[in-house]
Protein backbone atom coordinates (compact mmCIF):
# COMPACT_ATOMS: atom_id res chain seq x y z
CA UNK A 1 0.00 0.00 0.00
CA UNK A 2 1.36 3.58 -0.92
CA UNK A 3 0.72 5.68 1.93
CA UNK A 4 -0.19 9.91 0.92
CA UNK A 5 2.81 10.99 2.25
CA UNK A 6 4.60 8.94 0.03
CA UNK A 7 6.40 9.82 -3.20
CA UNK A 8 8.85 9.34 -5.89
CA UNK A 9 11.27 11.34 -6.97
CA UNK A 10 10.51 11.14 -11.03
CA UNK A 11 13.73 10.35 -12.88
CA UNK A 12 15.22 13.71 -15.57
CA UNK A 13 15.11 11.83 -18.78
CA UNK A 14 11.46 10.98 -18.04
CA UNK A 15 9.44 10.62 -21.05
CA UNK A 16 5.56 9.77 -21.43
CA UNK A 17 4.93 7.76 -24.70
CA UNK A 18 1.68 6.87 -25.66
CA UNK A 19 3.15 3.38 -26.82
CA UNK A 20 0.74 3.07 -29.29
CA UNK A 21 2.54 -0.17 -31.22
CA UNK A 22 3.34 -1.61 -27.81
CA UNK A 23 3.40 -5.87 -27.35
CA UNK A 24 3.69 -5.08 -23.54
CA UNK A 25 1.42 -2.25 -22.96
CA UNK A 26 -2.35 -2.28 -23.62
CA UNK A 27 -3.11 0.90 -23.19
CA UNK A 28 -1.62 4.31 -21.19
CA UNK A 29 -3.39 7.08 -19.68
CA UNK A 30 -2.88 10.94 -19.80
CA UNK A 31 -4.29 13.33 -16.98
CA UNK A 32 -4.10 16.75 -16.15
CA UNK A 33 -6.52 17.90 -13.84
CA UNK A 34 -6.64 21.58 -12.00
CA UNK A 35 -9.03 22.24 -9.32
CA UNK A 36 -10.56 25.34 -7.55
CA UNK A 37 -10.67 27.37 -10.56
CA UNK A 38 -12.82 30.48 -10.28
CA UNK A 39 -16.73 29.97 -11.29
CA UNK A 40 -18.38 29.04 -13.84
CA UNK A 41 -15.51 27.11 -14.43
CA UNK A 42 -14.40 25.21 -10.99
CA UNK A 43 -11.94 22.97 -12.70
CA UNK A 44 -10.45 22.10 -15.46
CA UNK A 45 -9.79 18.16 -16.50
CA UNK A 46 -8.01 16.60 -19.40
CA UNK A 47 -8.32 12.92 -19.38
CA UNK A 48 -7.27 10.42 -21.88
CA UNK A 49 -7.03 6.52 -22.65
CA UNK A 50 -4.86 5.21 -25.64
CA UNK A 51 -5.44 1.80 -26.59
CA UNK A 52 -7.61 -0.93 -24.24
CA UNK A 53 -7.68 -1.28 -20.63
CA UNK A 54 -9.53 -4.91 -20.62
CA UNK A 55 -12.40 -3.08 -18.07
CA UNK A 56 -15.86 -2.32 -19.92
CA UNK A 57 -16.30 1.18 -18.37
CA UNK A 58 -13.49 2.54 -20.25
CA UNK A 59 -13.21 0.53 -23.54
CA UNK A 60 -16.40 1.41 -25.39
CA UNK A 61 -17.28 2.19 -28.63
CA UNK A 62 -14.53 0.37 -30.38
CA UNK A 63 -17.26 -1.97 -32.32
CA UNK A 64 -18.90 0.81 -33.97
CA UNK A 65 -15.62 2.25 -35.38
CA UNK A 66 -14.16 -1.22 -36.65
CA UNK A 67 -11.05 -0.31 -35.40
CA UNK A 68 -10.72 -3.05 -33.02
CA UNK A 69 -9.68 -1.85 -28.88
CA UNK A 70 -6.01 -1.82 -29.22
CA UNK A 71 -6.46 0.95 -31.85
CA UNK A 72 -8.96 3.27 -30.14
CA UNK A 73 -8.00 6.55 -27.78
CA UNK A 74 -10.33 8.00 -25.84
CA UNK A 75 -10.46 11.78 -24.32
CA UNK A 76 -12.60 13.43 -21.95
CA UNK A 77 -11.80 17.41 -21.98
CA UNK A 78 -14.09 20.29 -20.46
CA UNK A 79 -14.75 22.04 -17.12
CA UNK A 80 -18.02 22.50 -14.74
CA UNK A 81 -19.32 24.68 -17.71
CA UNK A 82 -18.68 22.50 -20.54
CA UNK A 83 -21.37 19.58 -21.95
CA UNK A 84 -21.13 16.42 -22.13
CA UNK A 85 -21.30 15.93 -25.56
CA UNK A 86 -18.37 18.05 -26.71
CA UNK A 87 -15.68 16.74 -23.97
CA UNK A 88 -16.30 13.32 -24.88
CA UNK A 89 -14.57 12.33 -28.20
CA UNK A 90 -13.46 8.72 -29.52
CA UNK A 91 -10.10 8.41 -31.91
CA UNK A 92 -8.74 5.60 -34.21
CA UNK A 93 -5.18 5.60 -33.36
CA UNK A 94 -3.82 5.16 -36.88
CA UNK A 95 -6.32 8.05 -38.43
CA UNK A 96 -6.87 10.33 -35.63
CA UNK A 97 -4.02 10.36 -32.94
CA UNK A 98 -0.10 12.33 -33.77
CA UNK A 99 2.14 11.26 -31.64
CA UNK A 100 6.48 11.19 -31.31
CA UNK A 101 8.76 8.34 -29.90
CA UNK A 102 10.42 10.61 -27.59
CA UNK A 103 6.58 11.34 -26.10
CA UNK A 104 6.53 15.01 -27.14
CA UNK A 105 3.62 15.24 -28.96
CA UNK A 106 -0.06 13.78 -28.58
CA UNK A 107 -2.32 14.94 -30.51
CA UNK A 108 -6.30 14.04 -30.89
CA UNK A 109 -7.45 15.34 -33.96
CA UNK A 110 -7.97 18.85 -34.25
CA UNK A 111 -9.18 18.82 -30.74
CA UNK A 112 -6.18 18.75 -28.23
CA UNK A 113 -2.50 18.53 -28.32
CA UNK A 114 -0.40 17.70 -25.26
CA UNK A 115 3.61 18.38 -26.16
CA UNK A 116 6.70 19.64 -24.56
CA UNK A 117 9.27 17.40 -22.97
CA UNK A 118 10.09 17.05 -18.85
CA UNK A 119 9.46 19.02 -17.07
CA UNK A 120 7.57 21.82 -19.30
CA UNK A 121 4.75 20.92 -21.38
CA UNK A 122 1.73 22.54 -23.10
CA UNK A 123 -1.83 22.18 -23.10
CA UNK A 124 -3.69 23.10 -26.08
CA UNK A 125 -7.20 22.17 -27.07
CA UNK A 126 -10.28 24.56 -28.92
CA UNK A 127 -14.41 23.63 -29.19
CA UNK A 128 -17.16 25.34 -29.82
CA UNK A 129 -17.13 25.63 -25.95
CA UNK A 130 -13.96 26.11 -24.91
CA UNK A 131 -10.27 27.04 -26.00
CA UNK A 132 -7.49 26.13 -23.74
CA UNK A 133 -3.38 27.35 -24.26
CA UNK A 134 -1.95 26.54 -20.97
CA UNK A 135 2.07 25.98 -20.17
CA UNK A 136 2.78 23.20 -17.34
CA UNK A 137 5.53 22.30 -15.75
CA UNK A 138 5.68 18.71 -13.99
CA UNK A 139 6.18 19.12 -10.18
CA UNK A 140 7.64 15.78 -9.33
CA UNK A 141 4.75 14.47 -6.95
CA UNK A 142 3.26 11.00 -8.66
CA UNK A 143 -0.72 10.84 -8.44
CA UNK A 144 -1.50 6.77 -9.08
CA UNK A 145 -4.79 6.64 -10.88
CA UNK A 146 -4.31 2.78 -10.63
CA UNK A 147 -2.13 0.71 -9.28
CA UNK A 148 -2.81 -3.23 -9.65
CA UNK A 149 -0.89 -6.49 -10.40
CA UNK A 150 -2.85 -8.75 -13.21
CA UNK A 151 -3.59 -12.32 -10.75
CA UNK A 152 -4.80 -15.24 -11.73
CA UNK A 153 -6.42 -17.19 -8.44
CA UNK A 154 -8.69 -19.99 -8.23
CA UNK A 155 -12.20 -18.52 -6.23
CA UNK A 156 -13.35 -21.04 -3.23
CA UNK A 157 -16.21 -21.49 -4.86
CA UNK A 158 -17.09 -22.01 -8.50
CA UNK A 159 -19.67 -19.15 -10.22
Amino acid sequence: MIKPDFSHELPKDLTFNPYVDSKRYGFVHFGIMIPDLPAPLHFLACASIVGSTGMRVFDIGYAAQAAGPRQMATMSHGTAQTSSSSGFQQYVISRDLSTRDDGSLLQFGNDLTISGLYPHYRLQSHSDELTVDLALMVTGQITWFAQSALQTFKPAHPL
